[in-house]
């Protein structure tokens, strides 16, 4: 649908945060951000395909 509205003007950047204090505020180590980023990105990946899936992610319970 964004396609559609943008007409084809999307573009997305993602990022994966910085600083220990917003991680420690969310309840993370900031040990885990490669594994956050790249959980992320496979899921945006799968998300964008169009096709129904579902994911159980390995670093979605706060850690410190």
């Amino acid at each position: 649908m964004l396609d559609h509205l943008s007409e084809g003007r999307l573009d997305v950047t993602v990022g994966s945060g910085h600083s220990p204090a917003e991680y420690r505020a969310l309840g993370y180590s900031p040990k885990t951000r490669p594994s956050r980023m790249e959980e992320g990105l496979e899921v945006l990946k799968l998300a964008w395909t169009g096709e129904p899936f579902t994911h159980t992610g390995a670093t979605a319970t706060p850690r410190t």
